[in-house]
């Protein structure tokens, strides 16, 4: 199960095994042997793959078919539209994802500019 979701986690990401293998300070044939299942990683790195891609080790070992880590779902944390809102942004590449940061940011400060500019306008 690990091989088929590491698989897809990194495909969804657009990411090359060669460019994971960098990102893990591995091999990128130990990528290759994950992926295929000729190869289990070992505690440090499968808890850096769960850190990396923000899913469960419950959901990297098709324990869960759930992807948020535990601390995500609990009560005091984040809506599920929030959660559904990560998740499909944490699939994007890095580039994708500073561009919709950067949209969000900038989206926000124009809703904040404009709250403001419109309450001084009652003011006056």
């Amino acid at each position: 199960m690990l091989n088929d979701r590491l698989r897809t986690l990194r495909m969804e990401r657009k990411m090359s095994q060669k460019a994971l293998a960098e990102e893990m300070h591995v091999s990128p044939p130990t990528i290759t042997r994950y992926e295929n299942g000729n190869m289990f990683p070992d505690y440090e790195k499968l808890y850096w793959l769960c850190r990396f891609f923000n899913v469960s080790a419950d959901y990297l070992l098709g324990f869960s078919n759930s992807r948020l880590p535990f601390s995500y779902t609990s009560e005091n944390s984040l809506s599920k539209d929030e959660q559904e809102a990560l998740l499909y942004y944490r699939r994007l590449p890095r580039e994708d994802q500073n561009f919709i940061k950067g949209k969000m940011i900038e989206t926000y400060r124009e809703i904040q500019h404009n709250s403001q500019s419109h309450t001084q306008k009652k003011i006056c």
